[in-house]
């Protein structure tokens, strides 16, 4: 059984690795792309922005309400297309 804590690594590392990796200017988009991918394992798990950007080595970033913002995005819009 995965537990929520396992949940917000394999999130974190994702993430991380999501946000380190994008191309110059594109940051903020990706992370909104990938909270709205993942935004039910996120809300399942009732995982905090906060918590999230911590996991993914990111809480010095001032972007927990990008996170807010797509979470409450995700509820209207669907990924039709991979990043």
């Amino acid at each position: 059984m995965t537990t929520r804590e396992d949940v917000l690594k394999q999130l974190g590392r994702e993430l991380e690795k999501f946000y380190n990796n994008a191309p110059r200017g594109k940051a903020i988009l990706r992370l909104e792309y990938f909270v709205i991918k993942n935004s039910k394992k996120i809300m399942s798990n009732e995982i905090k922005p906060i918590e999230l950007l911590k996991a993914a080595n990111l809480e010095s970033k001032n972007i927990s309400g990008e996170i807010n913002r797509a979470l409450k995005l995700s509820q209207y819009v669907e990924i039709t297309k991979e990043m």
